[in-house]
């Protein structure tokens, strides 16, 4: 499965706003909206946001979406190890904030550590156990692994908690692909395409 490229913002549990101080908050809103403007013009500079986010996280190190957001940008960067230990220290600030597991074990999957990633999505699950996330990310780590069943069981769990995460969906189709049941994947590509018209 996919991490996500969005960012996060703060969130009403663990450091929530009333604790993080005025001149961090600043510097954080004024990086989501940077990042705003560059998503709606189609065009990042990812450098000049990593200064923002750092700035934001140095005001506050205790900001886990300001260390969440940070992870995101180095990873466009290409800097992947230090994104990792940014979404690291995002989960160890804010158990509850699960884009921050997602987006580590999809590095970590992308990475070839297959078991680092399965473990990240076990642990994101047991902290939030209807995250459909995890689930479609398991999902597709059984699949690579051979084990259908199990993505197909992975996949209907996910959709059932979130009908439209389209991850899962994936999965199931390719699942039939490979099976050769082309009937059954054309059918929940024909879902798919209900729920995201424009994904590729």
């Amino acid at each position: 499965a996919s991490g996500t490229d969005a960012m996060a913002q703060i969130g009403p549990e663990g450091a929530g706003p009333d604790q993080i101080s005025t001149r961090a908050k600043l510097k954080f809103e004024d990086a989501v909206k940077a990042f705003a403007a560059q998503e709606k013009a189609g065009s990042h500079d990812w450098e000049s946001l990593e200064t923002r986010f750092r700035a934001a996280l140095s005001e506050d190190p205790n900001l886990a979406e300001a260390d969440f957001n940070l992870g995101v940008v180095l990873e466009k960067q290409g800097k992947h190890a230090e994104a990792e230990q940014h979404y690291r220290s995002a989960l160890a600030k804010k158990p509850s904030l699960t884009m921050a597991g997602h987006n580590l074990a999809a590095l970590q999957h992308r990475n070839g550590d297959t078991a680092g990633a399965s473990a990240t999505y076990r642990d994101t699950l047991e902290r939030a156990p209807n995250d459909a996330g995890s689930m479609a990310g398991l999902a597709e780590l059984a699949r690579q692994s051979g084990d259908c069943d199990q993505a197909l069981a992975q996949s209907r769990a996910a959709l059932v908690r979130d009908p439209a995460m389209l991850d899962a969906t994936k999965v199931m189709m390719r699942c039939h692909l490979e099976r050769k049941d082309l009937p059954m994947a054309r059918l929940v590509a024909q879902r798919a395409l209900k729920v995201a018209p424009k994904d590729p």
